[in-house]
């Protein structure tokens, strides 16, 4: 069921962003300088992996927000660092990714493809030896120009992954219902991420 799901969204996606394409705009674009920006997610989490003896419930849905700052280094290829909150469904967690990303942007003109990768580290609201560790996501994206050209919109999807430890305390497997104790195990987040940022460009 949770396969099909995802199958029919990566599928939807790609169509919407191979239509993009066909009616993207030809105006040309200098690709230079810092561009910043502010993006907001929703990830639907694919089979999550875990050490925990027993069966967990999780729920696939996460959301984030994150801002980035940005620099080109030629025409085509830009990279940047950002920062941002990630709040996942059960189990429950909220962390502060720290990234790094690359952009590659296919063509010249405004409204344009382009293939992404970035990675890092993320950290827990509190202090705490769960819910941190490394993470990245790779996926296609597309820049469609606003009105004013130094803004643009950009649509992401891609593939994340996130792997953390995280405890319970309950009782010990095979032993009395009263003897409870820390219970730490690991948890491998997977999921498919879309990703919708406003992008603005310090020089057109």
């Amino acid at each position: 069921m949770k396969s099909n799901f995802t199958c029919k969204l990566i599928a939807t996606c790609l169509v919407l962003f191979l239509a993009q394409l066909s009616f993207g705009q030809s105006r040309i674009i200098r690709n230079r300088g810092f561009y910043y920006t502010l993006e907001g997610t929703i990830g639907y989490g694919l089979e999550m992996k875990t050490d925990y003896y027993n069966e967990l419930s999780p729920n696939p849905f996460s959301l984030g927000v994150k801002a980035t700052a940005n620099i080109f280094l030629n025409y085509h290829l830009s990279v940047g660092t950002g920062l941002g909150i990630n709040q996942y469904s059960a189990p429950a967690m909220t962390t502060l990714p720290l990234t790094v990303n690359m952009k590659y942007f296919t063509g010249k003109a405004a409204e344009s493809p382009f293939v992404y990768a970035e990675g890092g580290y993320s950290f827990r609201t509190e202090a705490d030896q769960q819910h941190k560790g490394p993470l990245y996501e790779l996926g296609i994206g597309y820049r469609h120009q606003l009105q004013r050209r130094h803004n643009f919109f950009l649509f992401k999807l891609g593939y994340s992954y996130f792997k953390t430890n995280h405890w319970l305390y309950t009782n010990k497997p095979n032993t009395l219902n009263s003897d409870f104790d820390m219970q730490w195990y690991y948890l491998e987040r997977p999921s498919v991420n879309f990703s919708v940022c406003f992008y603005h460009s310090s020089r057109y």
